[in-house]
């Protein structure tokens, strides 16, 4: 057996999992951009609701079937999670200097977490939600910047907690951004497309992933701070103004309960209908980007098909007169 398999940081919780044959498998899939992707995005998600923790694994062991079928997946599983979650935090310690103590704590706290749910044997797969919360509160004072890297960072109230993650997701985002950017009403296309990014790698809308995601993925457009800073203002005002028209409306204390409203709210806990979804595919398309491979995810993941999408977005452009 290779000696690095030793000092492997998830080698302690499942050491059969690093068996040589699964090892080497694993070491493959690590270094497959879709399968550190899918990493990345399911650290997102626990990172802006730490319920996903549990909810989302089923993507990581849907990710490691579709690319080894005829793996030992349990241990294949475990292996890859390991080395991919080593991945992640040496990368992100580099972007975010922090010292080898700093990333060790905040890589053995991950590890913590997600043992109990996917190595077999006696551990306690009870986690309070107390431990999660404390865990993402420690997470984001190690993260916290006062100033980010573009501009317009000055806008984002999140300096700079999920950076890595949008530069780690990104996959030529810019092509869309590009097109939408040439529209006139290009701040609110920005902000759906970022949005439906942000739904599909985030599992819920986050006004400052989207900004994050919009920022990183225009920077080059300007030669000049001003402009790009002056587009961010308009497009986080769009971005705002999506998020606010699903929240349920507050009631003054004393005032009778308004009656509920026609169209669907976002859910407590941030995640959205398959309406609300729906319509920001259709938007995406009016926009001229690839919609079907942008979407395809999360078109799977709410029984949305490509035909319903396409036959609304040929509706909307008899009547709105423009082409993609």
């Amino acid at each position: 057996m290779n000696e690095n398999v030793h000092s492997c940081a998830g080698y302690k919780y499942y050491p059969e999992a690093f068996d040589p044959g699964v090892y080497e498998l694993a070491s493959k899939l690590v270094n497959d951009d879709r399968f550190y992707r899918t990493f990345v995005s399911y650290f997102l998600k626990t990172l802006l609701d730490p319920t996903q923790l549990v909810h989302a694994r089923s993507a990581i062991v849907n990710e490691v079937q579709s690319l080894a079928p005829q793996a030992a997946m349990i241990k294949t599983v475990w292996c890859a999670l390991s080395l991919a979650t080593e991945k992640y935090f040496t990368r992100k310690a580099l972007d975010y200097a922090w010292s080898d103590e700093e990333r060790d704590e905040a890589q053995t706290d991950w590890f913590n977490l997600i043992a109990p749910g996917f190595v077999p044997g006696d551990l306690n797969r009870s986690l309070d939600i107390s431990v999660l919360k404390a865990w993402k509160k420690k997470l984001v004072r190690l993260h916290k910047r006062d100033v980010g890297p573009m501009a317009a960072c000055d806008m984002c109230t999140s300096k700079c907690l999920y950076s890595y993650e949008v530069k780690a997701l990104s996959d030529n985002w810019w092509l869309p951004f590009d097109m939408a950017r040439q529209r006139d009403d290009a701040p609110k296309l920005a902000a759906h497309l970022a949005l439906n990014l942000c739904a599909n790698l985030g599992g819920m809308y986050d006004v400052d992933v989207a900004f994050c995601m919009t920022a990183r993925s225009v920077q080059h457009q300007d030669s000049f701070e001003d402009a790009q800073h002056d587009f961010m203002e308009r497009v986080r005002a769009e971005i705002e103004k999506v998020i606010d028209q699903y929240k349920e409306p507050t009631v003054e204390k004393g005032k009778p309960k308004p009656e509920p409203a026609a169209k669907e709210v976002v859910a407590a806990d941030g995640s959205l209908s398959r309406q609300q979804i729906f319509e920001v595919i259709v938007r995406i398309g009016l926009t001229g980007a690839k919609w079907r491979q942008l979407c395809e995810e999360t078109m799977l993941a709410n029984n949305i098909s490509a035909e319903e999408v396409e036959l609304e977005i040929e509706r909307r452009q008899k009547y709105l007169n423009c082409a993609p």
